[in-house]
């Protein structure tokens, strides 16, 4: 990693390279970008919440369920792609369209789907 001097926080690095860390799929007619993270930066990207989990005692079962040095998927789409309607559907593609590119075995709950606007 690359320490970056206008970094929040100097003394810690603030750019990791990834090399051979991802894929881009074409999922229907619509590009998706995967990449292999720690699963704790995956979840710090995706704003540390999940979709599905309400309540507190949920919340600390997701959090407790994935231990930090794992590694997750970060699947990042356009907004505009209408698969992102069914989620699962979604997940259970790009799953498939990993596993085939990996050589790996990726399961739905390997994935953190997320949706992308042009800022």
């Amino acid at each position: 990693m690359i320490p970056l001097p206008w970094s929040a926080r100097a003394s810690k690095t603030s750019i990791q390279p990834l090399i051979n860390a991802g894929f881009i799929l074409d999922v229907k007619g619509h590009k998706v970008v995967a990449l292999k993270l720690s699963s704790k930066v995956a979840t710090e990207i995706t704003t540390n919440e999940s979709v599905e989990t309400e309540g507190l005692l949920a919340k600390i079962k997701t959090k407790m369920s994935c231990p930090p040095e794992t590694e997750r998927w970060l699947a990042l789409t356009s907004i505009e792609n209408p698969l992102l309607e069914d989620h699962d559907s979604l997940g259970g593609l790009i799953a498939e369209g990993l596993t085939e590119a990996s050589g790996v075995t990726v399961g739905k709950s390997d994935l953190l789907i997320v949706g992308s606007i042009r800022i």
